[in-house]
């Protein structure tokens, strides 16, 4: 199974000892030993230096797998910056790790309605839990969000990966094939996914499309 956790960070420069690191453009993507796949990004913006200050705290102690630690980071910047979209984010993202899975899909819809509709990092989590919920139909819907408005490679690699999961468990043959070639197009020099990909592309392979 191929899974992306979406991460906000402002500093990405982190070592994380015995993982492996890549990086596509300035996303830092980190391939854990255990399977797990993170992905941590810059870019974000906030008001005030000490919201920004435990955003970064709690994003790196998530990389090292302390995540109910980076939990506290999270909230105690957001009683700083309540409405900030990526705090909120990376909240749900150390619920998600912690295995509390309903509050992580209602923590990264209010990542999501806080934002207009504009922060699609959340929007990308959003696809990935509503498919480990077996909601494909909604995983599918908000994941053609996300590549109808991002412009952000690493979003649109992204969605295209977590797509043509969902497309398959839908068993929309053709369209999960699709995906998968634009996601191996969007991820192409990136080593760590290389097996993954290969796996997915096998499923696809064996998909036999029903009647619909």
């Amino acid at each position: 199974m191929i899974r992306l956790l979406l991460f906000s960070a402002l500093i990405l420069f982190f070592s994380c000892k015995g993982n492996e690191t890549e990086k596509l453009d300035d996303v830092e993507i980190v391939f854990y030993k255990d399977g797990r796949t993170s992905v941590y990004i810059g870019q974000d913006f906030f008001e005030n230096q000490d919201a920004n200050r435990l955003n970064t705290e709690g994003v790196n102690l998530a990389k090292e797998g302390y995540f109910e630690q980076a939990k506290n980071k999270f909230l105690d910047g957001l009683e700083i910056e309540p409405e900030n979209p990526c705090l909120i984010n990376n909240l749900g993202n150390a619920e998600h790790e912690l295995k509390n899975y309903k509050s992580a899909t209602s923590t990264f819809e209010k990542s999501l309605t806080i934002s207009d509709s504009t922060y699609l990092n959340a929007g990308l989590n959003l696809g990935l839990l509503y498919w480990k919920d077996y909601e494909f139909e909604k995983s599918a819907k908000i994941l053609e969000y996300v590549l109808s408005r991002s412009t952000k490679k690493y979003e649109i690699a992204a969605a295209h990966l977590q797509l043509a999961r969902t497309y398959l468990d839908l068993n929309r043959c053709e369209k999960a094939k699709s995906q998968l070639l634009k996601a191996k197009a969007r991820w192409k020099g990136i080593s760590g996914f290389d097996k993954r990909l290969e796996k997915l592309k096998n499923e696809i392979e064996n998909c036999v499309q029903h009647g619909v």
